[in-house]
């Protein structure tokens, strides 16, 4: 019973450590506007280098479009790290990533709008110290310094278990347990 008390305490006295980067609470008004393309470089963390997810905030007249997503090592022709399509919905456009990058690396997550040219993304000046906005088209973006696009990305250190798989992996070992105290009673 000891053992089991060890392990749930341990259990729910683990951290998941994340490097989360929230832009959302400083948007000065500013939204992207004629032009077929946007995105935000980002300068990759030392520990958390997995990134999960970013939700880019988009203006109401983006609602319902698809947009295409590129990450990327360059801005205009560097290698692709992921790409997908993505749809904004009640003016939050989602991208599960997934994906492992080098740590203190410079990555561009690049926004192709589809030939679309109306209010789009979000953006405001220099909030985010550890990259800028740019805007054009893919293959012609021009970076401006000391801009960034308002969002949330979430990165997490390689490897970690996630909760709902850890809980999981918890309840295992007490079937474990339980299962082999009753082979031993058994014989």
């Amino acid at each position: 019973m000891n053992r089991v008390l060890v392990l749930v305490v341990m259990l729910f006295s683990m951290q998941v450590n994340a490097a989360v980067i929230d832009t959302t609470a400083t948007w000065s008004g500013w939204i992207n506007n004629g032009w077929l393309g946007s995105g935000q470089s980002f300068t990759v963390d030392a520990v958390d280098t997995f990134f999960d997810d970013i939700t880019f905030s988009f203006d109401a007249a983006s609602n319902g479009k698809t947009f295409n997503f590129l990450l990327s090592d360059g801005l205009n022709t560097g290698s692709t790290l992921f790409s997908t399509s993505f749809d904004v919905n009640n003016g939050y456009g989602f991208i599960d990533i997934d994906t492992d990058l080098i740590a203190g690396s410079t990555v561009y997550a690049l926004i192709d709008y589809n030939g679309y040219s109306g209010f789009s993304a979000y953006y405001q000046t220099g909030v985010y110290a550890g990259g800028n906005s740019n805007f054009g088209p893919n293959g012609t973006k021009v970076e401006y310094q000391n801009l960034d696009h308002v969002f949330v990305a979430n990165f997490t250190e390689p490897g970690q278990v996630a909760e709902p798989g850890m809980i999981g992996l918890f309840f295992l070992g007490l079937i474990g347990l339980r299962l082999s105290r009753r082979y031993r009673v058994c014989k």
